[in-house]
């Protein structure tokens, strides 16, 4: 069944609650393989399917699917069943909601196994994954990647499965009365979706607007209309301007950020007076930044008709978009008039939609005025997302990225000394007394850099993948696997000397200062101390909710004896102490966005990276920001920071960039 149809069926069952199905099952499946894919990306899905079957697997990929079942149940049902699921990302697949849920629904069971399919960053719970790449694959059986893709569903990539041959089945095609009762019924759901969703149920406001189709490109700013109580141009009255009783004020210089709101990323005004003449920009962003692109939409629009007289201001602001990708012919015009009452440093905003015909009303706030950074150089030496940078112990420093290589820098002429050319990407690495450990889709390596020309030294290797890597304070080595375990590496003999079983896939790792102590961080959000000799959790710092999938997305120990950490769910930098197992203090994500990493500076300060590639630095002595600035160029996500030992910043993008800035 096109993933189009299945998605806006299930995304009417799920939000607009109608009533469960009265159905059953006419065949149970037991898959080896869930392939989940966005509906654009429909005939690699299928080649994927064909290229698995041909080697004995049994491949589950919507089609079966069959008339009078539950789709929401199947899938689940499916995914919960199957050994390993493949979530094919693509710019489509990584705005789907639904790809992304059950991307999440694997990862909770272990049984993710993500492939690149597009040059594209994955949503943000997924990045630190490691991610087969069969870009730009067309059916060649000797592309490199389905040899990785081989070893991670544990087939031979030219024969058959090893499995016993009576447990293969067919895929077969429905036949022609399943397809006719499986497309009536799609119909029937079709348009009990579509009533439920333009008819208002009781209790709901009828003024809302109705949910966008699933191909459409959202309007400038469709999340107001969740969070607005304004009345629409449709009940004949325009929404009453804001009234204030706070001194009012003309200078508009500056940043002005309105709050977060479901359904877009961030929004911000940047204005500034000339001659008389209000100029600047707005500036929207939203979680599907791939089906923005693809439309023609972005995320700047110019000032147009800027006034501010007194303590008013208005302007308006113009885009066009496709409201269906890629098709000019759907060419859209949106414009958004803004009046509003500055109150010191905050705006009142009334603002509508001319395409909406709608009102919403907003506060901005302006941003404190920091000194800001400077950019003093960027470097494209890598060409996949950069995901670890770490001092070395001799003024240098590495980067580690998604193309397999390994960057040694030097920090004085930031010149590259070295390159450590890996057989699939990096993920992770750690500094050991002489070099590197480096964990990839090739397993754990160590790096002599003494040698004029390294060369790696192979850890014991063992099933699974390895995620992230960390060294303890005995100069042992841990890695976290996707299996739900931490193996323990003794870096002298390379061998594994314990394996700790935990309780779910772990997204980050610690080392603590007090020799052999290892602080986890898993997919629920709970954070437990490990002490890697005896394999026995020590303590729980802080515990996830219970089928949570609000992982730790960011984890460090700093010098006082306490833990900072972020999870998906929090948007923020929570302090907690290791003596006291108890909240110290939180700090506010800049933009309420998520947090990408954190990083050690100097003083007593930590560098909170966003997702929004906001980078702000704290003083944890005063609990307040020194300074924030926004780094990379969209659309080019930044994914970790470094402090060098001169102060400077070294920030890693997603385009393999790295970026050189100081403070003013």
């Amino acid at each position: 069944m096109p993933r189009g149809r299945q998605s806006s069926v299930l995304s009417a069952l799920k939000y607009r609650r109608s009533a469960p199905l009265a159905a059953a099952s006419l065949v149970t499946f037991l898959a080896d393989v869930f392939i989940s894919y966005a509906n654009e990306d429909r005939d690699r899905a299928r080649a994927l399917a064909d290229w698995l079957h041909a080697r004995g697997l049994d491949v589950w990929w919507d089609r079966r699917i069959r008339a009078g079942e539950s789709f929401d149940v199947d899938i689940e049902r499916e995914i919960e069943r199957a050994r390993s699921v493949v979530v094919l990302w693509s710019a489509q697949s990584t705005a789907s909601e639904w790809v992304r849920n059950e991307a999440a629904l694997a990862a909770e069971r272990g049984v993710l196994v993500p492939v690149f399919i597009e040059r594209v960053k994955p949503p943000l719970e997924f990045r630190r994954r490691q991610t087969i790449d069969l870009i730009g694959w067309q059916g060649d059986p000797d592309h490199p990647g389905l040899q990785t893709l081989a070893d991670a569903l544990a087939i031979a990539p030219t024969g058959d499965s090893t499995r016993d041959p009576e447990q293969q089945r067919d895929v077969r095609p429905w036949p022609k009365w399943a397809i006719a009762a499986a497309a009536a019924l799609a119909m029937t759901l079709g348009a009990y979706a579509a009533y439920k969703a333009w008819s208002p149920a009781a209790g709901d406001d009828p003024r809302k607007e109705a949910q966008a189709p699933a191909d459409a490109v959202p309007p400038t700013d469709p999340a107001a209309n969740k969070s607005s109580s304004a009345p629409s141009a449709t009940d004949g009255a325009k929404a009453p301007p804001p009234r204030s009783n706070v001194a009012s004020a003309t200078d508009v210089t500056g940043f002005w950020d309105f709050p977060p709101v479901e359904g877009r990323r961030r929004k911000y005004l940047e204005l500034k007076m000339l001659a008389g003449t209000l100029l600047g920009q707005e500036v929207i962003g939203y979680p599907q930044d791939a089906l923005t692109t693809s439309s023609g939409l972005r995320k700047q629009a110019p000032i147009i008709d800027g006034k501010v007289e007194g303590n008013r201001i208005s302007f308006s602001t113009r885009r066009t978009f496709n409201r269906k990708p890629g098709d000019s012919s759907t060419r859209t015009e949106n414009v958004n008039r803004y009046t509003g009452v500055i109150a010191g440093d905050k705006i009142h905003f009334t603002y509508s939609n001319e395409s909406a015909g709608e009102y919403w009303e907003e506060t901005a706030e302006r941003r404190p005025a920091f000194k800001g950074a400077e950019r003093q150089a960027r470097f494209k030496e890598h060409t996949g997302s950069v995901e670890a940078i770490v001092l070395l112990r001799d003024g240098r420093f590495a980067s580690a990225s998604r193309d397999g290589s390994v960057i040694v820098w030097d920090i004085a002429t930031m010149g590259v000394e070295a390159r450590l050319d890996h057989k699939g990407q990096v993920w992770s690495v750690v500094v050991l007394t002489s070099g590197l450990a480096t964990a990839g889709s090739d397993g754990l390596l160590a790096w002599d850099l003494r040698e004029r020309v390294p060369m790696p030294a192979r850890f014991e290797p063992r099933s699974g993948v390895l995620e992230r890597i960390a060294v303890l304070r005995s100069g042992r080595i841990a890695g976290s696997y996707a299996d739900a375990s931490i193996a323990i590496w003794d870096p002298q003999t390379f061998g594994i000397v314990n394996i700790l079983k935990v309780d779910r896939s772990l997204r980050s790792l610690a080392a603590l200062e007090d020799y052999d102590r290892l602080a986890a961080g898993d997919r629920d959000g709970t954070i437990r101390i490990w002490n890697t000799r005896t394999g026995e959790a020590q303590a729980t710092i802080r515990q996830g909710r219970t089928g949570s999938n609000q992982a730790v997305t960011a984890l460090i120990e700093l010098e006082d004896d306490r833990l900072a950490f972020s999870t998906l769910q929090r948007k923020a930098v929570e302090i907690v102490s290791l003596r006291s197992r108890g909240g110290d203090f939180v700090l506010p994500s800049r933009v309420g966005q998520g947090v990408e990493w954190i990083a050690r500076g100097r003083g007593g300060r930590i560098h909170v990276l966003e997702a929004e590639n906001v980078l702000t630095t704290w003083n944890l002595a005063t609990r307040k920001e020194e300074n924030a600035f926004e780094v990379g160029a969209d659309p080019y996500a930044a994914s970790v920071v470094e402090e060098l030992p001169d102060g400077r910043l070294v920030v890693g993008l997603g385009d393999g960039a790295i970026e050189v800035w100081r403070g003013r």
